[in-house]
């Protein structure tokens, strides 16, 4: 049994090249939730696209909301002030919503970047800090950004729908490597999986969800994976950056398998180029 907790990126819409801005995703991925039984999950807004009612709604359906910024730009290209500015205009948003009463204060980086060094990690850390916020990092990613722009750039139906089956074949690999990665490196705190309001995300989440079950999955709540002190001592570690990973450097076998990959992608082998990276967790 692997606990994991549920996270949402970039609410209420993705909105990237490629890729277009639809508000009713978050909707149609909070039904989803609730049709699955699933308690309890933490949607990172973009202040900038904040939609109002679409961000009320996923309220009282008992999810909370996080700060992911006002921009979504990432910390190391932003520079410490003007991401904490950053900041705190998107909390005075989710202020004005009521997004904290009654759920804690929870940051996400954008793309889970926390700054160019050290030294600016710790100081963007503690301006979180002092506006009330708890950092929340995550340790498995399904990669579902990656097969946005291939999904809604799809010929024909039956293209857009062997984009959403190699986007699943994707997950569970990803997920499965989470699972083996906690069991060899002897990790007990939950997993923190997170997705993105987008189109492949959108189109695969009831199939995403009901793969989560089929893999043994458990929910935990964000603060009790937060509590774990797995995740507070990485987030005192100011040399690391992104995901939280288990297992801190792939071996050998495993480097060798990314390279190959890169090789692979490239060469368009078994229509990457066409439906999306088959081994992006690699």
């Amino acid at each position: 049994m692997t606990r994991l907790c549920l996270t949402i990126d970039d609410a209420p819409s993705v909105d990237e090249p490629g890729v277009s801005f639809e508000l009713s995703r978050m909707d149609r991925m909070r039904e989803a939730l609730e049709a699955d039984g699933w308690r309890d999950c933490c949607a990172f807004v973009i202040g900038s696209r904040a939609d109002p009612p679409a961000l009320e709604r996923w309220l009282q359906a008992g999810f909370a909301l996080g700060n992911h910024s006002w921009d979504h730009v990432p910390a190391t290209r932003a520079g410490a002030d003007a991401f904490l500015d950053s900041a705190g205009k998107c909390d005075r948003r989710l202020e004005e919503l009521g997004a904290f009463e009654h759920h804690p204060k929870w940051f996400r980086f954008p793309h889970l970047d926390r700054g160019s060094d050290a030294d600016a990690r710790s100081r963007i850390q503690s301006g979180l800090e002092e506006l009330g916020y708890e950092l929340a990092p995550a340790s498995v990613e399904v990669h579902d950004h990656l097969f946005d722009p291939r999904f809604e750039g799809a010929r024909d139906a039956d293209e857009a729908q062997a984009v959403l089956n190699r986007y699943l074949s994707v997950a569970r690999r990803s997920l499965d490597a989470e699972i083996q990665a906690r069991k060899r490196n002897q990790v007990s705190a939950p997993s923190i999986a997170y997705v993105h309001f987008g189109p492949v995300s959108q189109a695969a989440f009831p199939r995403l969800l009901g793969l989560l079950r089929d893999l043994g999955f458990v929910e935990a709540s964000l603060g009790e994976a937060l509590g774990d002190p797995f995740y507070r001592a990485m987030l005192r570690d100011f040399e690391w950056n992104g995901l939280v990973k288990a297992q801190a450097r792939a071996g050998l076998a495993r480097r060798v398998l990314r390279r190959a990959n890169k090789l692979g992608l490239r060469a368009g082998l078994f229509d990457q180029g066409r439906l999306g990276d088959l081994w992006p967790y690699l």
